[in-house]
Protein backbone atom coordinates (compact mmCIF):
# COMPACT_ATOMS: atom_id res chain seq x y z
CA UNK A 1 0.00 0.00 0.00
CA UNK A 2 2.36 2.93 1.57
CA UNK A 3 5.88 3.60 2.61
CA UNK A 4 5.58 5.72 5.44
CA UNK A 5 6.55 9.40 4.93
CA UNK A 6 9.85 9.92 6.42
CA UNK A 7 8.70 13.45 8.94
CA UNK A 8 5.66 10.90 10.05
CA UNK A 9 8.34 7.82 10.14
CA UNK A 10 10.86 10.13 12.39
CA UNK A 11 7.53 11.66 14.73
CA UNK A 12 6.16 7.89 15.56
CA UNK A 13 6.46 7.01 19.02
CA UNK A 14 6.58 3.46 17.43
CA UNK A 15 9.22 4.12 14.90
CA UNK A 16 11.61 0.61 14.14
CA UNK A 17 9.71 -0.65 16.80
CA UNK A 18 6.13 -1.96 14.59
CA UNK A 19 7.76 -0.98 11.73
CA UNK A 20 7.88 -4.43 10.86
CA UNK A 21 3.96 -5.02 11.18
CA UNK A 22 2.07 -1.54 10.22
CA UNK A 23 0.03 -0.84 7.40
CA UNK A 24 1.52 2.02 6.45
CA UNK A 25 4.88 -0.07 5.11
CA UNK A 26 3.16 -2.36 2.47
CA UNK A 27 2.49 -5.37 5.35
CA UNK A 28 -0.29 -7.39 4.93
CA UNK A 29 -1.42 -5.65 8.05
CA UNK A 30 -4.43 -3.87 8.66
CA UNK A 31 -3.84 -1.67 11.63
CA UNK A 32 -1.83 1.52 11.40
CA UNK A 33 0.61 1.83 14.32
CA UNK A 34 1.41 5.03 13.59
CA UNK A 35 1.48 7.08 16.88
CA UNK A 36 2.78 10.69 17.10
CA UNK A 37 5.11 11.81 19.40
CA UNK A 38 3.46 14.71 20.96
CA UNK A 39 0.28 16.57 19.21
CA UNK A 40 0.96 18.22 16.01
CA UNK A 41 -1.63 18.99 13.85
CA UNK A 42 0.27 18.72 10.20
CA UNK A 43 1.32 15.08 11.58
CA UNK A 44 -1.64 14.03 13.79
CA UNK A 45 -2.83 10.34 13.31
CA UNK A 46 -5.96 11.35 11.10
CA UNK A 47 -3.71 13.07 8.18
CA UNK A 48 -1.07 10.25 7.97
CA UNK A 49 -1.64 9.01 4.28
CA UNK A 50 -2.20 5.37 5.01
CA UNK A 51 -5.10 6.60 7.68
CA UNK A 52 -6.90 8.61 5.07
CA UNK A 53 -6.24 5.40 2.81
CA UNK A 54 -7.83 3.07 4.99
CA UNK A 55 -10.68 5.18 5.97
CA UNK A 56 -11.28 5.82 2.56
CA UNK A 57 -11.81 1.81 1.51
CA UNK A 58 -13.76 1.37 4.85
CA UNK A 59 -16.23 3.98 3.84
CA UNK A 60 -16.19 2.19 0.13
CA UNK A 61 -16.58 -1.20 1.53
CA UNK A 62 -20.02 0.12 3.73
CA UNK A 63 -21.23 2.43 0.91
CA UNK A 64 -20.61 -1.41 -1.44
CA UNK A 65 -22.15 -3.59 1.64
CA UNK A 66 -25.37 -0.91 1.76
CA UNK A 67 -25.73 -1.06 -2.06
CA UNK A 68 -25.85 -5.00 -1.89
CA UNK A 69 -28.28 -4.87 0.99
CA UNK A 70 -30.76 -2.91 -0.96
CA UNK A 71 -30.45 -4.77 -4.14
CA UNK A 72 -31.39 -8.14 -2.55
CA UNK A 73 -34.57 -9.47 -2.24
CA UNK A 74 -34.85 -9.60 1.32
CA UNK A 75 -34.24 -6.40 1.70
CA UNK A 76 -36.77 -5.16 -0.73
CA UNK A 77 -39.62 -7.78 1.24
CA UNK A 78 -39.11 -6.33 4.62
CA UNK A 79 -39.78 -3.11 3.58
CA UNK A 80 -43.12 -3.89 2.04
CA UNK A 81 -43.94 -5.77 4.45
CA UNK A 82 -43.49 -2.62 7.13
CA UNK A 83 -44.81 -0.17 4.59
CA UNK A 84 -48.03 -2.90 4.71
CA UNK A 85 -47.88 -2.99 8.70
CA UNK A 86 -48.07 1.11 8.69
CA UNK A 87 -51.20 1.11 6.49
CA UNK A 88 -53.06 -1.51 8.07
CA UNK A 89 -51.98 0.28 11.42
CA UNK A 90 -53.77 3.19 10.01
CA UNK A 91 -56.68 1.74 8.86
CA UNK A 92 -56.82 0.45 12.13
CA UNK A 93 -56.58 3.58 13.94
CA UNK A 94 -58.81 5.25 11.40
CA UNK A 95 -61.79 2.31 12.14
CA UNK A 96 -61.46 3.07 15.85
CA UNK A 97 -61.28 7.00 15.66
CA UNK A 98 -58.38 7.26 17.05
CA UNK A 99 -55.75 9.41 16.55
CA UNK A 100 -52.39 8.00 15.17
CA UNK A 101 -49.05 9.07 18.04
CA UNK A 102 -46.15 10.97 16.54
CA UNK A 103 -43.92 8.61 15.23
CA UNK A 104 -46.38 5.79 15.66
CA UNK A 105 -45.22 5.88 19.31
CA UNK A 106 -41.39 5.85 18.96
CA UNK A 107 -40.95 9.51 20.26
CA UNK A 108 -42.35 9.37 23.35
CA UNK A 109 -43.13 5.87 23.60
CA UNK A 110 -46.95 6.14 24.23
CA UNK A 111 -48.26 3.48 21.83
CA UNK A 112 -49.36 3.61 18.26
CA UNK A 113 -52.53 5.57 18.63
CA UNK A 114 -54.78 7.48 21.10
CA UNK A 115 -58.58 7.25 21.55
CA UNK A 116 -60.12 9.53 23.31
CA UNK A 117 -63.36 9.46 24.64
CA UNK A 118 -64.01 10.50 28.10
CA UNK A 119 -60.76 9.72 28.78
CA UNK A 120 -57.39 9.34 26.56
CA UNK A 121 -57.27 5.16 25.97
CA UNK A 122 -53.19 4.63 24.30
CA UNK A 123 -53.10 1.50 21.45
CA UNK A 124 -50.57 -0.14 20.43
CA UNK A 125 -50.92 -2.32 16.81
CA UNK A 126 -48.76 -5.20 15.87
CA UNK A 127 -49.14 -6.47 12.13
CA UNK A 128 -49.26 -10.25 11.45
CA UNK A 129 -48.35 -10.75 8.11
CA UNK A 130 -46.14 -14.27 8.12
CA UNK A 131 -49.56 -16.29 9.03
CA UNK A 132 -47.87 -17.02 12.93
CA UNK A 133 -50.49 -18.47 14.56
CA UNK A 134 -50.75 -15.60 17.31
CA UNK A 135 -54.08 -13.65 17.55
CA UNK A 136 -53.21 -11.44 20.53
CA UNK A 137 -49.79 -10.11 22.06
CA UNK A 138 -47.12 -12.32 23.19
CA UNK A 139 -46.22 -11.95 26.52
CA UNK A 140 -43.07 -9.77 25.88
CA UNK A 141 -45.11 -7.29 23.64
CA UNK A 142 -47.83 -6.97 26.82
CA UNK A 143 -45.39 -6.65 29.03
CA UNK A 144 -43.74 -3.77 27.41
CA UNK A 145 -47.40 -2.21 26.57
CA UNK A 146 -48.20 -2.44 29.92
CA UNK A 147 -44.69 -0.66 30.43
CA UNK A 148 -46.28 2.25 28.18
CA UNK A 149 -49.41 2.44 30.02
CA UNK A 150 -50.97 1.06 26.93
CA UNK A 151 -54.36 -0.11 27.08
CA UNK A 152 -55.71 -1.68 23.95
CA UNK A 153 -53.77 -3.79 22.01
CA UNK A 154 -54.62 -4.56 18.38
CA UNK A 155 -53.32 -7.55 16.35
CA UNK A 156 -54.07 -7.10 12.69
CA UNK A 157 -53.61 -10.99 11.30
CA UNK A 158 -53.45 -11.29 7.18
CA UNK A 159 -56.33 -14.56 7.61
CA UNK A 160 -58.28 -13.15 10.59
CA UNK A 161 -58.80 -9.67 10.80
CA UNK A 162 -57.87 -7.11 13.45
CA UNK A 163 -58.23 -8.60 17.06
CA UNK A 164 -58.34 -6.18 20.73
CA UNK A 165 -56.63 -7.59 23.68
CA UNK A 166 -57.65 -5.34 26.57
CA UNK A 167 -58.34 -5.84 30.32
CA UNK A 168 -61.66 -6.96 31.16
CA UNK A 169 -61.95 -3.61 33.73
CA UNK A 170 -61.22 -1.40 30.66
CA UNK A 171 -63.86 -3.35 28.91
CA UNK A 172 -66.25 -2.39 31.39
CA UNK A 173 -64.86 0.97 31.71
CA UNK A 174 -65.44 1.01 27.49
CA UNK A 175 -69.09 -0.13 28.15
CA UNK A 176 -69.94 1.29 31.58
CA UNK A 177 -70.71 -1.34 33.21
Amino acid sequence: MYTCPEDFKLFCKNFEIKCHKCLANDKASDKLYYEPIKSNSSLSFTSHPAYKQLRYETIKEKQNKLKEKKKSKEYKNSKAVYNKSIKLENQANKQLGAKNTLGSGRVFSDGDGILKLDRDYYIEHKARLNNRNTLGPTRLEWEKAKAQSIELFIVTSSTEGSIVTMKLETLKELLNI
